[in-house]
C-alpha cells in the first residue's frame, strides 16, 4: 500500500469499471430519450458501440508503441470527459449519441492499462497487489444503482455526470 501506483490502480479500477457499468446498463435509456427511437434501434447502436470498443483496443494497443500507456490514458481519459460532457448536457442535440458511441472507443484500454501500470515495479507484491485491482470490478454492482436514482431524479442524459466523474479520475492516474 506503500506504492502510490497500486493505490490509484485500485481505487481508479473501482471507478472505471463502475463507469463502464453505467454506460453499458443505461445507453439503450439514453438513446430512446435522446433520439426517441426504439429500444430495438438503441440495442443496435449500443452493438456498433461495442464494435468500436473492440476497434479501439486493437488500435490503441498499436497506438501504444508511439506514446507511453500512462500519456496515452491521460490523454483518454481528457477525451472520455469531453465527450461525457456533451452527453450529460446534451451539447450537441442528437450527435451527443455519437458523442457517447464514441465513448467506447477511449475506453477500450482502460482496464487492462490500469491494471498493468498499478502493477509496476511491484516485485514479490504483485500477486497480492493483483487481486486487490482485480476486486474493483465490484464498482460495476455499486455505481449503477447510483447512476440509476440520479436519471430517475432529473433525466437519464444528466446522470451521465457521475461517469464524468470517475474518467476525471482516470486522467490523473
Amino acid at each position: 500500500f506503500q506504492n502510490k501506483h497500486f493505490v490509484f490502480a485500485a481505487l481508479a479500477q473501482f471507478l472505471n469499471v463502475g463507469a463502464q457499468g453505467c454506460v453499458w446498463g443505461f445507453f439503450i435509456n439514453y438513446a430512446t430519450e435522446v433520439l426517441s427511437i426504439s429500444n430495438q434501434n438503441a440495442s443496435f447502436l449500443l452493438s456498433a458501440s461495442m464494435v468500436i470498443f473492440m476497434v479501439g483496443r486493437f488500435a490503441s494497443t498499436f497506438i501504444m508503441r508511439f506514446i507511453e500507456p500512462n500519456k496515452l490514458l491521460g490523454i483518454y481519459g481528457l477525451s472520455m470527459v469531453g465527450l461525457l460532457l456533451i452527453v450529460t448536457f446534451h451539447l450537441l442535440g442528437q450527435v451527443s449519441i455519437y458523442a457517447l458511441m464514441a465513448f467506447f472507443f477511449f475506453q477500450s484500454i482502460t482496464f487492462p492499462t490500469i491494471f498493468a501500470l498499478g502493477l509496476k515495479d511491484l516485485g514479490k507484491y504483485t500477486k497480492q497487489a493483483s487481486s486487490y485491482i482485480i476486486m474493483g470490478i465490484v464498482g460495476g454492482a455499486v455505481f449503477p444503482p447510483i447512476m440509476g436514482a440520479i436519471a430517475d431524479s432529473s433525466s437519464t442524459a444528466f446522470s451521465f455526470i457521475l461517469i464524468c466523474n470517475f474518467s476525471n479520475f482516470t486522467t490523473f492516474f
